[in-house]
């Protein structure tokens, strides 16, 4: 969604958004150093009727003036911005207002973003082509407590916790959990850490995008996490599949 201009197909994995209670809005804070991407994301989030713009920054520091006045539900950040940036702000912003979901919007997809800006306390990270539709079903996503990330920066969280998760030593709670699982869902574990749709992996398993669905609610409850995201996220940090 660069700029104005119509943004190009880009998949997101995210769990189905939660809708609030009627009558009640999210109030979401646009920041990016861009006046045109500003106005144009003002334009999307206001056409959902579920949420509401409350204020807009094009700075890092900002943006944590506004949270510290505003108190927005959630906050759209850019990254490379001037005075400071979008990683720092996220830090102090975790930090200070923990109840308010960050989802960082930003053309970049490297891990000297995405790691750093996750670790700081974003919630979620998306590309800046991504289409309207999937920003504004992000929003309502991390405002419900969940995790969404574009499939190219899943891929390059995955490549980064491959290399860190030899360096960790296990944690024994996280390991009793992983005896839980059946040999069926690690497969399916695994499979999800290789960075495959549900349909890749009821293919390279065969068996039906039903059944992986199942293995994939089973996994949740038993490791007691939430979305894909966080079983990828555990499953590579601790050990439980190598991939």
């Amino acid at each position: 969604m660069e700029s104005a201009r119509r943004p190009s197909t880009s998949h997101a994995h995210a769990e189905e958004s939660r809708v609030e209670p009627s009558g009640q809005q999210i109030s979401v804070l646009l920041v990016d150093d861009q006046r045109l991407m500003l106005t144009a994301l003002r334009a999307y989030v206001n056409s959902d009727s579920r949420l509401k713009v409350v204020g807009e920054a094009m700075n890092g520091e900002a943006a944590v003036q506004q949270v510290r006045a505003l108190r927005p539900d959630v906050v759209l950040m850019d990254l490379q911005m001037p005075v400071m940036d979008g990683v720092v702000a996220t830090e102090h912003i975790a930090a200070e207002f923990p109840q308010v979901q960050i989802l960082a919007l930003t053309a970049f997809q490297s891990d000297e973003y995405v790691v750093p800006v996750l670790r700081a306390g974003a919630n979620g990270y998306l590309l800046k082509d991504a289409e309207p539709e999937e920003v504004l079903a992000a929003i309502h996503t991390v405002h419900a407590g969940g995790s969404v990330v574009s499939s190219a920066v899943a891929c390059t969280l995955i490549h980064t916790l491959k290399q860190e998760a030899p360096r960790r030593a296990a944690d024994q709670e996280v390991q009793r959990k992983a005896a839980l699982l059946s040999a069926r869902e690690l497969d399916v574990v695994e499979a999800l850490c290789e960075g495959k749709s549900n349909r890749e992996i009821a293919k390279s398993l065969a068996m039906s995008e039903a059944t992986v669905k199942t293995h994939l609610s089973n996994v949740l409850h038993k490791l007691e996490v939430h979305d894909r995201l966080q079983i990828a996220v555990m499953a590579l940090r601790e050990g439980i599949v190598k991939v």
